[in-house]
């Protein structure tokens, strides 16, 4: 009697030959699983034998028939939230393994800060890679970074926060705050003047610009005409800048945040329950000993700012900032011994005419309690009712 079409399994010597279309034959202490002979758990045939695998247990449960030894796994199941490679757990195989924009890069089985952009392909949204001061341990995957402003398409980068803004591409012009040089229109760079280093960054024109409404060499050629001053940590790079401050400084109208020197924030201002307007004031330091330590601005305040920023600022105390400009600019008044209606905005007493005992006229002062709520050089007159800045 013929064998005929019968398909049948041979094990011998250790060797185990797959039948057409099913599981393994395995060797006596295995048994098949998923395409492979794993040896049999304690209790479930005795001795453990599969094909060069001997005693398969602890940290290596799984006989690996193939290589005749132990090992930790077989298939990805068998591990704890990581992957089976070559018979071990490991937590990535490649860098698409790595999910964590902390840690994008797969080499030796383990996941890595990024070294370079390509680490950080497959992280949605976040296809550039941040480089740290400290070394690459500190890297990490984000939106954009000075080197990789393409990221935001044809929005500019913030390249301080490393995220996409929803500013255009080159929609700021000379003096416009600014948050990358793609920000600035074409032959403007955005920077800090070296006069000028405790400002924030704007949009200023290279010198040598060839932009037909620009300097060609020349920044006496803009209108207004502009000096020549240095890119703070840009050597070399040479740049117009206008002989007034670009920035609105504190108690100076504004409307938005950008227009503020330094890192000040465009404020809407309230007295006696009228709206007098938005004004330039300065961020408080919270973390200092004393939060407001410029004079005149001794108040300090939790606001919102006109670009919908919550800070605190400090703002003047007893006063508004029309009525306390009119006392820096010492603007003169003509009915002394009242709040002035000159003197500040009209209808709030909110600035005072004071008569100068030397005769010479009379001018707006401010209401205080303390030299702090005076602009330097003036002090508080507690010995007038009310208390002013003389």
């Amino acid at each position: 009697m013929g064998i005929g079409p019968i398909r049948m399994a041979f094990v011998s010597a250790g060797l185990c030959i797959m039948a057409c279309g099913g599981e393994p034959s395995c060797p006596a202490g295995s048994h098949a699983e998923g395409g492979r002979c794993v040896a049999l758990d304690a209790g479930e045939g005795g001795e453990r034998d599969a094909g060069g695998c001997s005693e398969c247990g602890g940290t290596t449960p799984y006989c690996d028939v193939e290589r005749g030894r132990c090992v930790e796994c077989l298939a990805n199941e068998h591990c704890d939230d990581e992957h089976c490679q070559a018979g071990i757990c490991v937590e990535c195989r490649n860098s698409e393994d790595c999910t964590d924009a902390e840690a994008s890069l797969c080499s030796g089985g383990v996941c890595y800060p990024c070294r370079d952009h390509d680490h950080c392909r497959h992280i949605e949204g976040r296809n550039a890679c941040h480089s740290e001061d400290e070394g690459y341990l500190g890297n990490r995957c984000v939106e954009c970074t000075s080197d990789n402003v393409d990221a935001c398409g044809d929005k500019v980068c913030d390249e301080a926060a490393n995220s996409c803004s929803d500013e255009p591409a080159g929609s700021a012009d000379q003096c416009d705050a600014c948050l990358s040089n793609a920000h600035c229109r074409e032959g403007q760079i955005c920077a800090v003047p070296v006069g000028r280093s405790s400002d924030r960054r704007r949009c200023y024109w290279l010198r040598e610009s060839t932009v037909p409404d620009g300097p060609r060499g020349d920044c006496a050629n803009l209108d207004p005409p502009a000096g020549v001053d240095e890119a703070s940590g840009h050597y070399g790079i040479e740049i117009c800048v206008p002989p007034e401050s670009c920035a609105r400084m504190s108690c100076e109208s504004c409307a938005s945040d950008g227009e503020c020197w330094a890192d000040g924030l465009c404020v809407p201002m309230v007295f006696a329950g009228t709206d007098v307007g938005s004004y330039c004031l300065p961020r408080s330091r919270s973390e200092d000993p004393v939060a407001c330590p410029f004079r005149g601005f001794a108040e300090e305040r939790e606001v919102t700012s006109v670009d919908g920023v919550t800070a605190p600022v400090c703002a003047p105390a007893h006063t508004t900032c029309p009525a306390y400009m009119d006392r820096v600019r010492g603007t003169s008044c003509a009915s002394p011994g009242d709040w002035g209606e000159e003197c500040g905005v009209l209808g709030l007493d909110d600035g005072w005419c004071l008569a100068w005992t030397s005769g010479a006229g009379a001018s707006c002062v401010i209401e205080c309690r303390i030299d702090a709520d005076c602009p330097i050089p003036r002090s508080c007159d507690t010995t007038h009712t009310p208390p002013v800045c003389r």
